[in-house]
């Protein structure tokens, strides 16, 4: 007992794993036992002389048990000079130093008396102590016991208090000597001798700073072990992870011998353990986890690129520094001749013993436009992999393989239906594995609190779709190894590992629709209530009247899902004025929004609705005069179908689709051209009919003027998650091309949009320095924008251009060939998804391609930076379009993932990145000719 904090896990056993220069007589790989101070984990450093090898015989656990009772034991009666044929005294005598004592004693002939609670006496009595020479070790009648049935006590091994040491004290000779191996009640030797006729006070601490001693204590009592003259400790083992329970147990005087913590997991020792996508944010997770938690010493981290990822030459030393052999290998786990290759590289005499998985990538794409190179990005590294290391490891004797799924196979994910089904595919290989008597085990993590570069692009709107859908919480990383950890406890096959917010699903549990299907078994699924006891949503607002009363509770449901939609804490409602793109929607959170209050209002509302009243109180407006009458219940409304199972039933549209799939998209095009020329137009004398879309607002300067694309999904959305990156920092406005909704005319001619859109980017500018970015075929209003104003004197400072094409060239995005898949199939499967097709969109598209049917841009007007994808555009039909278009001028190329679509959608952090960098450029060299124009005035100047 300590009276004040001391330092515990003083001892232990396991593995050499490195050796100072001036020791000859250990090597990496000995087993070892002794005095590791400080040492609660699976790593320690000590001296030489605290540790001794362990006895061929003995296992961990024994041996870790004996360093520091034994040592103790064995000094302190050597300083106490207890001679055979003495009296010994010892306290506590069930218990690990206890133990130590009895047994040593016993071999040298000593006569013993000890305590012990009762419940602990058959022990005792199983090794040789008489009745008569037994007692209560919480008791003070110890003394009457032993001081009638035995002569005075030569020496005490006391770890007793109080009272019982001033009895114990009374027992003894006069030239006794007592040993306090306690720190809890230290008396002063001067005192105890004065008192007690001349008995010897010994307080004793085992000598940490002595390791010669150390060395000498374990040569004298290995070789009494070893030969079995004195016993080994009786031990119980806790896992590491039971460490309070352990404590607890000791705390309360229930254990018997010593407690020992095993570090030691179903890993076994010096084996390899293999991680993919080791130096990845998860994978390095695992590997110090590993290592730390698990006794790890040989590792073998995988990836594509093996050492030149970044980090990985940090994380290798980081291990190393802990005491791991670590190799980083590239390989290219997809690839089943890679994968044999690199496990001959195993070394025999470090078997390959596991196999963690984690190695992933994410590719959104729901099914309907799930292209067969998306599905191959995202099925390689898991699904190839995976079955890859199965077939490679079947004849192996692993203790682990543990694949990384995801909750999206489970629960199926919106815009990952890929991924999902690569997830998927590795929970059915753990089943298969299992089937086959194989270890495995696939776990279905949730949300990952820590980002990786699968998921680092995914802001707040997306986490936040993931909390609402499945009611999970984040995972932190050390939770996330504790889930690990009980899920191989488990013995199971397929486990979600995910912390679930079960208070928000009984919030949500008021309808059935609103919690997911596999989790209602764990709430009440019961009637929609808005609060415990209002009526629904639905109900109030079918009773409310119609106008001001309706339209403000329509605007607080529209706010408040809004604020949910974006991630915000509970109680916040999004701003009537607000813009929704402007706040960070995208056309999957405006679809989502759109299903809520198709639900609420049971009114058939198209997805664009969002985008065509584009703040609460436009939108709440829109729906209040849709569902019409003095009190909505009178009309009631029209039931809402299920989301995504409207067809259109706009003429255009049908024969639009129909000429596409008879084969005939030129024809398709063509149409749509010529219907255009029956909109209303917008001329010269007009009031310009859109206005800039405020998407970020900033400091920095140049701000960002973006034009979208010129087909059917048109519109600011298009860069709502590109601006999301840049909101704080940069101004970025977006300029709509009038046309696309119903009630918006088209500009009359090219000159007409041109100078209206040119007006457009000097408001959005706002007299400070600005860049115009075009979006595919909006990339020709850029460039048109650009000339007229450099016309004007009012150049931007440069044009960026996101993979648009060149006018005129052969293979041109849909202008010349309009019959390229692009168009009829990957743009149209967009507007689709997003039920952004419809009569105005179509032929507003195909005015838009009249107005640029002739248009070819002049010399750069500014410095032009193209941005282009590195994949191309694969059909759903299975048709590609290489995009990798150059425009005669072009000042700089820049490239990002993705493909033409998803340059902006899931890649949309990286190509803002890649404008930013094309901006600074741009920056660069504006100062530089400002510079030179400074200097050029001066020499003028001077003559």
């Amino acid at each position: 007992m300590y009276a004040g904090p001391g330092n515990i896990g003083n001892e232990g056993a396991g593995v050499v794993l490195e050796v100072g220069p001036d020791v000859d007589d250990l090597a990496p790989g000995d087993r070892v036992m002794g005095i590791l101070p400080g040492a609660f984990g699976p790593v320690s450093v000590t001296r030489r002389g605290l540790v001794a090898q362990i006895p061929p015989e003995w296992d961990y656990a024994s041996a870790a048990s004996v360093p520091a009772v034994y040592l103790t034991v064995h000094l302190a009666l050597e300083e106490a000079g207890l001679r055979p044929g003495e009296t010994l005294l010892i306290h506590s005598a069930a218990g690990g130093v206890g133990q130590a004592a009895l047994h040593l004693a016993r071999h040298m002939g000593v006569n013993v008396l000890a305590t012990a609670s009762p419940e602990k006496w058959d022990l005792l009595r199983e090794q040789g102590i008489g009745e008569e020479h037994l007692a209560h070790s919480r008791r003070l009648d110890f003394e009457e016991r032993f001081r009638a049935s035995s002569p005075p006590v030569d020496v005490v091994i006391n770890s007793l208090t109080g009272e019982a040491i001033d009895a114990s004290l009374r027992l003894m000779a006069p030239t006794g000597r007592f040993v306090e191996l306690g720190h809890n009640e230290i008396r002063d030797p001067e005192r105890v001798a004065a008192d007690h006729g001349g008995v010897r006070y010994l307080p004793f601490t085992l000598p940490f700073d002595d390791p010669e001693r150390i060395r000498r204590a374990f040569a004298a009592v290995l070789p009494l072990m070893e030969s079995g003259k004195v016993p080994g400790m009786r031990v119980t083992r806790y896992p590491v992870d039971r460490v309070v329970d352990a404590f607890r147990l000791m705390q309360q005087g229930r254990n018997v011998g010593k407690l020992v913590l095993d570090m030691s997991t179903r890993l076994r020792p010096g084996g390899t353990v293999l991680v993919t996508g080791g130096a990845g944010t998860i994978g390095a997770l695992v590997a110090r986890h590993l290592v730390v938690r698990h006794g790890a010493t040989r590792l073998l981290l995988v990836g594509r690129r093996g050492a030149d990822a970044p980090g990985s030459a940090e994380l290798a030393a980081e291990l190393g520094a802990l005491g791991a052999h670590v190799t980083v290998a590239a390989c290219d786990v997809a690839d089943p001749e890679a994968v044999r290759a690199l496990l001959d590289t195993v070394p025999d005499e470090h078997p390959l013993t596991a196999v963690f998985h984690s190695a992933g990538v994410v590719d959104d794409a729901t099914v309907t436009r799930l292209g067969a190179e998306a599905l191959e990005r995202v099925l390689r590294p898991k699904v190839d992999g995976a079955w890859n290391l199965h077939l490679a490891t079947a004849d192996r004797d692993l203790d682990a393989f543990v694949l990384f799924s995801s909750g999206a196979g489970v629960f199926g994910s919106a815009g990952q239906a890929g991924y999902a089904a690569a997830n998927s595919f590795l929970d059915a290989l753990a089943h298969h594995r299992r089937s086959l008597g194989l270890p495995a085990q696939s776990l279905a993590w949730g949300r990952w609190a820590d980002t990786s570069a699968a998921t680092a692009r995914l802001g707040d709107v997306e986490t936040s779709r993931m909390a609402r859908t499945w009611g999970v919480e984040a995972i932190s990383a050390d939770e996330g190894c504790a889930l690990m950890d009980a899920a191989a406890d488990t013995g199971q096959a397929l486990l979600f590992p995910v912390p679930m917010d079960l208070a928000g699903l009984r919030t949500r549990a008021a309808s059935p629709e609103d919690v997911p299907h596999l989790l209602r078994g764990l709430v009440r699924v019961g009637e929609k209530r808005d609060a415990d006891t209002g009526p629904g949503t639905g109900t109030r607002l079918r009773a409310a009247g119609a106008g001001a009363e309706r339209r403000a509770l329509l605007e607080e449901v529209i706010g408040t899902r809004a604020a949910e939609i974006l991630g915000h804490p509970s109680g916040h409602r999004m701003e009537s004025d607000q813009d929704f793109l402007e706040t960070g929607f995208d056309s999957l959170t405006l679809v989502e929004l759109r299903n809520h209050l198709r639900e609420v209002t049971g009114l058939r509302l198209p997805a664009p609705v969002v985008f065509e009243h584009r703040t609460p109180a436009l939108l709440a407006a829109h729906l209040d005069e849709r569902m019409g009458g003095e009190k909505a219940g009178d009309t009631a409304g029209v039931p809402a179908k299920p989301a995504g199972h409207e067809q259109p039933t706009d003429g255009m549209v049908t024969l639009f689709r129909d000429t596409c799939a008879d084969g005939r998209p030129e024809d398709a095009i063509a149409m749509v051209r010529a219907a255009s020329r029956g909109r209303a137009v917008t001329t010269v004398e007009d009031t310009w009919p859109v206005e800039p879309v405020r998407l970020s607002e900033g400091t920095e300067e140049p701000a960002l003027v973006c034009f979208p694309s010129l087909v059917m999904t048109s519109g600011a959305q298009e860069f709502s998650r590109f601006a999301a990156g840049l909101r704080g920092r940069r101004r970025v406005h977006v300029l709509p091309a009038p046309g696309f909704l119903a009630e918006e005319r088209l500009p009359a001619d090219l000159g007409v949009f041109v100078n209206g859109q040119a007006d457009a980017a000097l408001r959005a500018a706002d007299g400070a320095p600005f860049v115009l970015v075009g979006r595919s075929s909006g990339g020709w209003a850029a460039y048109a924008v650009a000339e007229e104003l450099h016309r004007r004197g009012r150049a931007p400072a440069g044009l960026v251009l996101l993979d648009t094409p060149l006018p005129g060239e052969s293979g041109v995005l849909p202008l010349i060939a309009a019959s390229l898949p692009i168009v009829t199939e990957s743009v149209m499967a967009r507007a689709s998804e997003f039920e952004l097709l419809d009569t105005a969109r179509l032929t507003a598209m195909g005015g838009y391609l009249g107005l640029f049917a002739d248009w070819r841009p002049g010399p750069p007007p500014v410095p032009v930076t193209q941005v282009s994808p590195v994949d191309p555009v694969r059909t759903p039909s299975g048709e590609v379009l290489e995009t990798r278009w150059e425009w005669p001028g072009q000042h700089g190329r820049a490239e990002v993932p993705g493909d033409h679509l998803t340059m902006l959608e899931q890649h949309a952090e990286s190509t803002a990145a890649a404008v930013e960098e094309a901006v600074a450029g741009f920056t660069r060299a504006r100062t530089g000719r400002s510079l030179v124009r400074r200097l050029t005035g001066r020499v003028l100047n001077r003559g």
